[in-house]
């Protein structure tokens, strides 16, 4: 019996099939299941998944027969600032032809110089973030250096605010990216597994985290400008607008509702 990757998908969620993975055992990570779901999509698919996504940004993405198809590009597992910060640190040890002491003395300038750049960014686009996390009802009280802007704190390992949110920033990946001319669209797959937090960070909040990190990189690279458009899919909508993260995203508007997407939907929608 052939089955298509919806099939696939919607039997191995299902305990009662008995569909089962390497040594008779259900593979549950959320990565396997988004590899699953995401890898086999055409370029004609990532468009009738993407457009969607637009519709209430300012420039809506259009792929109507008659214009031509915007071009699409996505990447899975992605830790944009990490891989900026390689990229730089390459370039400049292949211009420089150094070796040894000097890569590392390179590696330390571009560290030290996105720490700055990032940290003045978030000041300047995110000054307020803090005040707004510890007014929303339901999250649990802020302590410091939780979305802190004050140059002043240092951590048990004398690390300052600035090295501590650049951290935070390169460790950042978002389960499913998409880009287009005018769009950062930043997915988080959720299967079994609640949004992480972690309140030892400066970006306590994983869905926080992640948009801040998209836009920060944007204005960071001084390049084309684009909008970050968040995107979630779950396996019950409900209990993820239920979620405190959730709720804080719908009410900055950073996350449309219409962009809370169930695997089953998505299953039908692009492999019905």
């Amino acid at each position: 019996m052939h089955l298509s990757v919806c099939e696939v998908f919607l039997l191995s969620a299902n305990p009662n099939i008995g569909l089962t993975g390497i040594l008779n055992i259900e593979n549950r990570t959320e990565n396997w299941k988004t590899s699953q779901f995401f890898s086999p999509l055409s370029k004609e698919k990532q468009l009738e998944f993407v457009e969607p996504l637009t519709l209430r940004t300012k420039k809506p993405l259009q792929t109507n027969s008659g214009s031509k198809a915007a071009p699409v590009r996505m990447e899975l597992f992605w830790k944009g600032v990490r891989d900026y910060r390689h990229s730089l640190i390459k370039g400049k040890v292949e211009q420089e032809h150094a070796k040894g002491q000097r890569k590392r003395e390179i590696a330390k300038e571009v560290d030290e110089c996105l720490a700055s750049r990032f940290w003045e960014r978030y000041k300047c686009c995110f000054k307020n973030l803090g005040c707004q996390v510890s007014k929303h009802k339901g999250f649990w009280p802020l302590v410091t250096p939780n979305y802190s802007i004050s140059e002043d704190f240092r951590d048990e390992k004398n690390r300052d605010i600035k090295e501590l949110l650049y951290n935070n920033l390169r460790n950042t990946e978002m389960d499913i990216v998409f880009e287009t001319d005018d769009h950062l669209l930043i997915g988080e797959a959720k299967y079994e597994s609640a949004f992480g937090t972690n309140g030892k960070l400066v970006l306590v909040h994983q869905l926080i985290r992640q948009f801040v990190t998209a836009s920060l990189l944007i204005k960071v690279q001084e390049e084309r400008e684009k909008v970050v458009v968040p995107f979630l899919i779950v396996d019950d909508e409900k209990w993820a607008k239920d979620t405190d993260q959730v709720d804080f995203m719908l009410c900055q508007k950073w996350l449309f509702e219409d962009n809370i997407r169930t695997w089953k939907d998505l299953c039908a929608q692009l492999y019905g």
